[in-house]
């Protein structure tokens, strides 16, 4: 994933990045009657593999859970996210290619990016082919693309904090962007980078259907 023991921060500083690990009397000794889990959660020298990614603060040597290893996050408020769970389920109605759903602990909501079929397309803004990303990209058609997957997500039984509260429309798929791997999956912490900016934006933006910051 890009994390390694010898990472530095902004300033030059060391600032040590991997998957937190923990070994001690406080640790489970396994699942009950089950060898095999017990294996992909402690490993042969007895750590306790968390599947959280953290950082160590030169500031203060605190450590900060930064990303996970599955396709799980954890919202501000406590609630866990499948990601590929939500994202099926977006899916299934054939509007949308392909979507990357993303939240982060510091957040109260996920936020997506979408790539929609073209016929989805051409309800939204008609036939054009000229500047559709600029146009799928303006708030009041982002609100009606996000008002129509919610409205099937919820019928589906998703959660409210499951679902996306707002989105970036993508018009190229993932593989031209060089975030999936070679059996075409997509590669989270690579679409976590390349998608940095609109991720960051979405967030300033806050929920769309609500008020603008």
């Amino acid at each position: 994933m890009g994390y390694t023991s010898n990472d530095r921060n902004e300033k030059g500083e060391w600032q040590p990045r991997g998957e937190i690990c923990l070994k001690g009397p406080c640790v489970f000794m396994g699942y009950y009657k089950d060898t095999a889990k017990t294996k992909e959660a402690i490993d042969e020298d007895g750590w306790l593999h968390t599947g959280d990614v953290g950082t160590i603060l030169p500031e203060n040597g605190a450590v900060k859970i930064i990303d996970r290893k599955k396709n799980i996050f954890k919202l501000q408020q406590g609630e866990y996210v499948a990601a590929e769970k939500v994202e099926a389920v977006y899916l299934k109605e054939g509007r949308l290619e392909e979507v990357f759903l993303h939240g982060e602990s510091t957040q109260n909501f996920a936020v997506a990016v979408i790539i929609p079929a073209k016929p989805f397309i051409r309800e939204l803004i008609g036939g054009a082919e000229d500047n559709q990303q600029a146009r799928l990209n303006e708030r009041p058609v982002r609100e009606k693309i996000l008002a129509i997957l919610n409205d099937s997500a919820k019928k589906s039984g998703l959660m409210s904090f499951e679902q996306a509260k707002n989105i970036f429309v993508e018009v190229k798929p993932f593989a031209l962007q060089g975030i999936v791997s070679s059996t075409m999956k997509l590669q989270r912490h690579e679409a976590k980078k390349f998608y940095k900016k609109e991720i960051d934006e979405m967030y300033r933006e806050g929920m769309l259907g609500g008020k603008k910051e």
